[in-house]
C-alpha cells in the first residue's frame, strides 16, 4: 500500500511573504523619525509581519485620501 509521505515537522515550509504581483526587485528607501520606526516595529511584532508588510500596508491605507487631497490641489 503507498502513503504519502509526510513532512517532517521540523522542515518549515517556504512561505511568499508579500502578495502576488508586488515588485519585489525594486524597493524603495524610507526616512523615519525613530519614534515613527518604532511604531512601525511594535505593529510588526504585533502582528507577526515584516516592517515593510506593515508600511505597505500604511501607505495602501492613506494612498485615497492623498490622492483626493492632490486631485484637490491641496
Amino acid at each position: 500500500m503507498n502513503r504519502p509521505e509526510k513532512q517532517p515537522k521540523n522542515v518549515s515550509v517556504r512561505r511568499r511573504r508579500s502578495d502576488a504581483g508586488v515588485d519585489n526587485d525594486r524597493p524603495i528607501a524610507l526616512r523615519l523619525k525613530p519614534e515613527e520606526r518604532q511604531t512601525i516595529a511594535s505593529l510588526a511584532d504585533a502582528d507577526n509581519r515584516s516592517m515593510a508588510a506593515i508600511c505597505r500596508m500604511a501607505v495602501l491605507a492613506g494612498l485615497p485620501k492623498l490622492k483626493l487631497q492632490i486631485s484637490k490641489g491641496d
